[in-house]
Order: C-alpha cells, then structure tokens, then sequence
C-alpha cells in the first residue's frame, strides 16, 4: 500500500471524523428531544417514536465516529489496512469504499456470520427458504410467507 494511498484515506477519514463531530452536536439534540409537559397521548407517542429515530441515529453516529477514530490512530501507528483477525492487508477497493474497516472481507464476513447465528437474524445475509429450511428442521413444520404451512 503506497504512501499516498494512505494519505488519502487519511484525508477521508480526517474530513467524515469533523462532520460527524459536528453533527453530534448536544444543542441540535436536546431541541429534536424536547417533549412537550402537556401534550395529548397522540403528540406523547410522536414525540417519543422521533425520539427513538434520534437516539438511533446518535448511536450509528457515535459508533461511526469511533471506528474512524480508530483508522487515524491505526494510520498514525503504521497499522492501517491490516486485519485485525488474520494480519492479512484488506484490499484497496475495500478500504476506498469503507476507509475506517478493520477486517478483511472474509473475516468480515465470518464476523457478520457470526453475529447473525444459524437463524439469521439479517435478511440480507439469509433467504426466507433458509429460515424455513432452520424452522421445519426445529419444529418439524415448514413455515411459509403467510404462517404455517
């Protein structure tokens, strides 16, 4: 991997770390938070839903941050683009299209195998015809789109 590559990266990463840290700014949050002491269930129940999607969009945001924080520290280091699994480098395409991953992409991918377990949770990574295959091999009954079948 070339000097100049990194240096790039490191201007990536440099440049996404000063938005995200902008826009995790307390002051825009505590005004999207802010219920109102009088408001009728309906606006109770808006208010707490716009909530949550903040509060979700504040953790994405902050685990972000951290794994960018993370790729400058490895860039600083010397360590960037090494796998933190196999010490194998993660590939160029790879660090251009995710600059703050710390995994290759098969290792990245036993790590998502991993945290999907045998039902997969994730239905990018597993068909419904898995899942069903995983159900009738546990109960014994083939589960369709629309319940049993």
């Amino acid at each position: 991997m070339t000097n100049e590559f990194i240096q790039s990266q490191k201007v990536k990463l440099l440049a996404l770390k000063i938005t995200l840290e902008n826009s995790l700014g307390l002051k825009g949050v505590k005004e999207e938070m802010h219920i109102e002491a009088h408001a009728d269930s309906l606006d109770m129940g808006t208010a707490l839903s716009q909530i949550d999607t903040v509060a979700r969009e504040i953790n994405h945001k902050t685990g972000l941050l951290r794994k960018v924080k993370i790729a400058l520290l490895e860039i600083q280091e010397g360590g960037y683009g090494v796998c933190i699994d196999c010490a194998d480098s993660i590939s160029q395409p790879r660090l251009m299209a995710v600059p703050w991953t710390n995994r290759c992409r098969e290792c990245q991918e036993v790590e998502e195998g991993e945290k999907t377990g045998p039902v997969g949770r994730k239905s990018k990574a597993y068909g419904d015809s898995d899942l069903n295959a995983w159900a009738k091999e546990c109960t014994g009954v083939y589960w369709g789109r629309n319940g049993r079948l």
